[in-house]
């Protein structure tokens, strides 16, 4: 149960005003809420369900931005705010399990709800009608349609466009009460036919003697459950055996229906040889309140119906008889309860070989034919027998051939069986006996085995004759929960086994000592319910419960020493206890409940009673409990009443929940740093031999003696986990890298390379694939400790297979006939690929699995950190999986968003503020407080839209274009300038740079003309690389810069080295 006080909310709403989400389910303790939950304005997400308020207050209507709203299970709730038309961004509303009577009028000014579970129909001009269901045209999952019969006018029905909601799933149809109008009733429930979308559906109440023709249709694909209720004045059944996908079905309460037969199954024209087969999905079969059903016909066709129905459940259908459907060949659970007839003729049926569970209940029966001598039912799993008096029970010498029984349960039923011998049943786990009047003794037998290493529950209650339980209960070695309640005569209870965990004994005729049940040797014991003066005052006086109890419910008790683990503590029925333990209670104690204690007041000897977090007391409110009664006086707790400011560097701090949900998809999961630790996990284990695997199919190394005088280099696992771009693990990687710290250059190696594409390289090449609607598909270098040939032998590999090498990046080849383009991008061991034809992207992934061992890592999604979303209008990429880690890292998550990443105003110098006082982690890159404020604005900026990222359209014109500035003599400490160029291929931004320039200008002319200086050489080679990607520029690039002097030296025949004091390559723009 949980609890949580409701000054919490008064005390804390308040001082969060920046909550995000806010979730106090389950607390049914919680009554009202403070008005003050109106001034949450940034609140997102709301959760009340399963709590007990009876009422919203009306300032909820001011929380404009709320999107979620859950009521769910809130039954004290009878009314919606008036003014819930304000929350103009609602879009799940969740009202199910409610006592809602009517829907406010503003509801309908929501129309962008997509949930609404619960919508009430009101009658004339109280709530709302029918009709305004189509003012929700986005409705989608679960839709209640409650109180339909308050339609009068039936046109009202028509305009619901029920049918057009494609995306609700599940729909439930309730009338509120029956009422025969048979014709109008008929009419609404046809014109409310929904999507053949829909997945579950259930009527209740119907006033109609017929269903809709469109009930049943097979049409109805993605149905596959099905409930028809209390509708009383219907005769037939829909054809419900021709919906395909039907999974669970249940009819409850149709009591005109006399018999099910053809029209039930489907069956057209009712031909015999027909090879439709009904119900073909069907897994659970319901029937239940069938008070007139006489008669299960069989089906006609050349096919079973049922192949697959696993459950059979038939209740209180009191005139059936006959035989039930004879070919089930998957049945496993049975279950008969009241259906007397039916179970006096049923004989045994050729199905039962598969049962798993049975359970009949029926009254006044003798004779079952389920359960004569060489009836299947005797080797089920599970059996269950109640009100039976009559019945003879099974004959002993026929217990042993129950070779599957695993439960057993007699309930008021077999008055013959006298005696049961536990050992009877050879691998019975669970057995129930109670209200069986003439049983006498419960044993085992002389010639049982030393022990029974079976049986796990034994339950007997209510057996007025019994005198006699099992006097070796030490041998029922597997007994975990034993139950002894309500025994008239006196019983002994000795030797309880050792592994019990649950006792419930409460019956005043046990003679055994409690001492002699050796409860302190019972160390699993967790749960113990106990009754009878002798045993709760020998317990209280010899101190008998274990240690490990978790759960005590003790009734007449006087007084008694705790355990220290005990977490729930009941009272009940103990007239005569005045007070409450003089020790206190334990501090593990969690929940404390009193009832019928009409003596027990709180204590000044139990001084920690208020340390209890949830406490019930009795119902009646006569009656003192320790919640209502005056608490002894304590002395008050001394707290410091100086004001705490946070830093300033914090203020800006909010710990929130939305910390939480926010970094619901930054993974948590640690990255090991030895081997001793990975070796310990099987995942990391299967990581290390993969990798190995790989370098040793690539002979990567060749095993040679050490030669003389020289020592080994030493390796080193490095371990990583992959994600995908929603932060859930791809796969566990592990990495065999060679010290080369330890190595000497000219020594131990002449050269090192590894194959890197430039970033700019990239975006060219998915701007591309965007524009032209190329294939993009990734592929994966199983080992990254790549031998030396790699590069070398990757070059001629796809250079034999027709490729050329990008002379602008080595890292990119290319491919292109008359028809068909491909290209190729390396990046260590990660490669995409991209092309118009589908089928050499397949060849040369075949190719290079042969040699390199690659994997296949479909169409491109996650590739260096970046996020590739594809759809027909383009290729977005963004870093949100990364932006969220660091955040996360930083402790920023909750953070107040900036919208600028940095101050303009602000200037950043080595001097002019303190040292950052953490230089431990940061002193490289944050050396002075200046530059943290810096970095934590770039940070709060990141917060406020971490998906924001690039959009490469597809519809893009191919025309080179850039943008050249600088700020000139910017840095305060060396007067040097910053250049800052970035450069569209159509609309798409491929390369951008901002870095300080090497030498100060002396002029800002000069400044502008090196900004442009960059930008043309960067202009220069995308040409070059787009021709190697055969994409020929033609027209020319336009450059775009702000400073009219440069502008004028570009355009200049007469320039040279001493015009403005420009000393950089004179004709490297033109």
């Amino acid at each position: 149960m949980n609890y949580i006080s409701s000054k919490v909310l008064h005390v804390l709403l308040p001082s969060h005003g920046r909550l995000r989400a806010l979730s106090i389910s389950h607390y049914s303790n919680i009554t009202t809420l403070p008005d003050s939950l109106g001034s949450l304005v940034q609140l997102r997400y709301l959760n009340l369900s399963c709590t007990g308020i009876k009422y919203l207050p009306d300032t909820i209507c001011d929380l404009y931005y709320l999107q979620t709203l859950k009521l769910s299970g809130c039954r004290k709730l009878i009314e919606l705010p008036a003014h819930v038309g304000n929350l103009i961004n609602l879009r799940h509303l969740d009202i199910s399990h409610t006592n809602i009577e009517e829907m406010p009028m503003q509801l309908v000014e929501l129309e962008n709800l997509q949930t609404l579970t619960v919508f009430v129909v009101g009658q004339q001009e109280v709530g709302l009608s029918v009709r305004e269901l189509s003012k929700f045209p986005n409705l989608r999952g679960k839709l209640h349609i409650q109180n339909l019969h308050k339609v009068i006018d039936v046109s009202e029905v028509c305009d619901t466009k029920l049918k057009s909601k494609e995306h609700i799933e599940e729909l439930s149809l309730y009338w509120g009460k029956q009422t025969e109008d048979s014709p109008s009733q008929e009419v609404i429930l046809d014109e409310l036919q929904p999507s053949t979308n829909l997945k579950k559906l259930s009527i209740s109440f119907y006033g109609g003697t017929s269903f809709p023709s469109w009930l049943g249709d097979c049409s109805f694909s993605n149905m596959v459950y099905l409930c028809i209720k209390s509708c009383e004045y219907c005769t037939t059944l829909p054809p419900l055996g021709q919906l395909p996908s039907l999974k669970d079905l249940e009819i409850d309460g149709m009591s005109k229906v006399e018999t099910i037969g053809p029209e039930f199954y489907g069956m057209i024209g009712g031909s015999t040889n027909t090879p439709f087969q009904p119900f073909p999905s069907l897994e659970k079969l319901h029937f239940e309140r069938m008070s007139n059903w006489k008669e299960w016909l069989s089906f006609g066709g050349s096919k079973f119906p049922f192949p697959r129905l696993k459950t059979l459940y038939l209740d209180n259908c009191s005139k059936l008889r006959g035989h039930l459907p004879s070919h089930l060949p998957s049945i496993e659970k049975i279950t008969i309860l009241w259906c007397s007839h039916l179970l006096a003729t049923l004989s045994t049926l050729q199905w039962l070989s598969s049962v798993k569970y049975i359970n009949l209940i029926t009254r006044g029966s003798s004779e079952l034919p389920l359960l004569e001598n060489d009836s299947p039912c005797l080797l089920q799993l599970s059996l269950h027998i109640d009100e039976c008096q009559n019945l003879t029970f099974l004959p002993p010498e026929t217990w042993s051939n129950c070779t599957s029984l695993v439960t057993l349960e007699l309930k008021n039923c077999c008055d013959a069986l006298t005696s049961f011998q536990l050992d009877g049943f050879p691998v019975l786990r669970s057995l129930s006996i109670e209200g069986c009047s003439s049983l006498e003794s419960v044993s085992i037998s002389e010639n049982a085995s030393l022990a029974l290493p079976t049986l796990q529950t034994l339950r007997v209650m209510h057996c007025d004759a019994l005198r006699s339980l099992p006097k070796r209960m030490d041998t029922l070695t597997a007994l975990e929960s034993l139950t002894l309640d309500s025994l008239s005569l006196c019983c002994e209870v000795a030797c309880l086994p050792p592994k019990l965990q649950f006792i419930h004994i409460e019956s005043p005729r046990i003679t055994t000592p409690v001492t002699e049940w050796g409860l302190r040797n019972l160390y699993a014991l967790s749960d113990l319910h106990i009754g009878g003066d002798n045993i709760v005052n020998t317990l209280r006086k010899e101190q008998l419960l274990p240690t490990y109890l978790v759960y005590l419910t003790i009734t007449n008790l006087s007084e008694m020493k705790l355990p220290s683990t005990l977490e729930t503590l009941e009272f009940d029925d103990c007239p005569r206890l005045g007070l409450l333990p003089r020790h206190g209670f334990p501090s593990s104690l969690k929940v404390l409940s009193i009832s019928r204690c009409p003596l027990l007041k709180a204590s000044s000897t139990t001084p920690n009673i208020s340390i209890v977090p949830h406490m019930s007391s009795p119902s009646n409110p006569s009656e003192p409990s320790p919640a209502s009664s005056p608490l002894p006086p304590t002395q008050p707790l001394k707290h410091s009443t100086r004001i705490i400011n946070r830093p300033s560097h914090l203020q800006d701090y909010h710990c929130e929940y939305t910390s939480c949900t926010n970094s619901s998809s930054v993974t948590t999961n640690p990255e090991l740093k030895t081997f001793i630790q990975a070796s310990k996990h099987e995942c990391w284990q299967k990581a290390m031999q993969a990798e190995l695997n790989a370098l040793s199919l690539n002979k990567t190394w060749t095993i040679v003696d050490l030669p003389a005088g020289k020592t080994p280099i030493g390796c080193r696992w490095v371990y990583r986990i992959k994600y995908h771009a929603d932060g859930t693990i791809e796969r566990y990687k592990a990495r065999l890298d060679a010290k080369g710290f330890t190595q000497m250059e000219g020594v131990d190696y002449f050269e090192t390379f590894n194959p890197v594409a430039k970033l700019t390289t990239v975006r060219v090449l998915l701007a591309l694939a965007a524009a032209k609607g190329w294939f993009l598909e990734q592929l994966d270098i199983n080992n990254a400790f790549l031998h030396g040939e790699l590069n070398e032998e990757l070059t001629t590999t796809l250079i034999s297979l027709g490729y050329s090498q990008s002379q602008a990046d080595h890292s990119l080849f290319a491919k292109a006939s008359d028809s068909t383009f491909t290209a190729l991008l390396v990046y260590v061991d990660d490669i995409v690929l991209t092309g118009n034809s589908m089928s050499e992207i397949h060849f040369v992934k075949q190719t290079l699995d042969s040699r390199f061992k690659v994997k296949d890592l479909g169409p491109l999604r996650f590739f260096l950190g970046l996020e590739v979303a594809r759809t027909k209008d383009g290729i977005s990429l963004n870093q949100r999986k990364y932006t969220l880690e660091l955040l996360n890292d930083n402790g920023k998550l909750a953070t107040k968003p900036a919208t600028t990443p940095c101050n303009p105003s602000t200037k950043l110098t080595n001097e002019g503020s303190p040292p950052y006082s953490d230089n431990s982690a940061y002193r490289r890159f944050v050396p002075l407080e200046s530059h943290f404020h810096a970095a934590n604005r770039v940070l709060r900026y990141l917060k406020s839209a971490p998906s924001q990222g690039l959009f490469f359209p597809a519809s893009n014109s191919l025309h080179l274009s850039g943008f050249a500035d600088s700020d000139w003599s910017c840095c305060l400490d060396t007067r040097k300038s910053i250049t800052g160029y970035c450069v569209f291929l159509g609309s798409a931004l491929v390369s951008w740079k901002s870095k300080k320039q090497s030498t100060v200008s002396r002029s800002s002319s000069e400044a502008e003309y090196r900004a442009l200086a960059s930008l043309s050489c960067e202009i220069q080679w995308l040409h070059y690389l787009l021709a190697d990607l055969h994409i020929p520029i033609t027209s020319p690039s336009s450059v775009y810069c702000d400073n009219v002097s440069a502008i004028y030296l570009t355009h200049n025949p007469t320039f040279h080295e001493r015009t403005k004091h420009i000393e950089i390559d004179c004709h490297v723009i033109r």
